[in-house]
């Protein structure tokens, strides 16, 4: 079975603000999986990207991965697909991570400066 991980802007920042390496650290949780990346999350990363080099590397890199479209924006969209696919979200959003966790979804966050894990 292949896992789905959601991913949020700030996790697609990631690799660019503290060199972690999201692939690597998925493959070490998870084995199998897929990134997915809200339509809204590349909405985001564009407007972060004027002027903002990580934002402009992230949005490159997000765009390398599967774009799932989504009617909703922010962190609305990542919880309404998380929610609907049943898929695991990658986040560093405290707020988001127990909204998610209260809805039976897992979470996978930052741990350091070079790792992930459940949250």
């Amino acid at each position: 079975m292949v896992n789905e991980v959601i991913v949020d802007t700030n996790a697609l920042m990631l690799p660019f603000q503290s060199k972690l390496r999201i692939e690597d650290e998925l493959q070490r949780l998870l084995g199998s999986y897929v990134i997915l990346v809200p339509e809204s999350v590349i909405h985001e990363l564009e407007n972060l990207s004027r002027g903002n080099s990580d934002a402009m590397a992230a949005l490159k890199y997000a765009k390398k991965f599967k774009v799932i479209e989504t009617d909703l924006s922010g962190d609305y969209s990542i919880f309404d697909l998380a929610i609907k696919k049943k898929c695991i979200v990658l986040t560093n959003d405290r707020i988001l991570i127990e909204r998610l966790k209260k809805n039976g979804i897992k979470v996978i966050r930052p741990r350091g400066e070079k790792r992930l894990d459940f949250a």
